[in-house]
């Protein structure tokens, strides 16, 4: 899933450029861990007693957030500008999690 970054965006002066030059180095810094990422790991959850203040979102929520944010805003700014958060379909397990944020983020990359 990893690829060289394609460090040539850094140097199109351009509003599309600077999008996926960001995106294309987080994905790069990100997705190293995420092939690592085991079902029990995505799906860890703390226990009730762990902080004291407001509980932490945990590996799931924030990758279905993602996914999820990946996705309305491709049909926001490429699409029918309809697509309504029913739509997004969420993974049950870390490969399927990973997946799914992978082809949000291809589908960015490949504008």
């Amino acid at each position: 899933m990893a690829g060289d970054f394609d460090w040539s965006l850094l140097e199109q002066p351009y509003a599309m450029a600077m999008v996926r030059s960001q995106l294309g180095f987080s994905w790069l810094v990100l997705v190293a861990d995420l092939e690592r990422l085991s079902d029990h790991e995505w799906a860890w959850e703390p226990t009730p007693d762990a902080y004291a203040g407001a509980p932490t979102p945990t590996v799931h929520p924030r990758g279905a957030h993602l996914t999820e944010a990946f996705s309305m805003r491709y049909d926001y700014t490429f699409g029918s500008h309809t697509g309504p958060r029913d739509d997004v379909r969420f993974a049950g397990n870390a490969a399927g999690a990973v997946a799914a944020l992978a082809d949000q983020v291809g589908a960015w990359d490949s504008r």
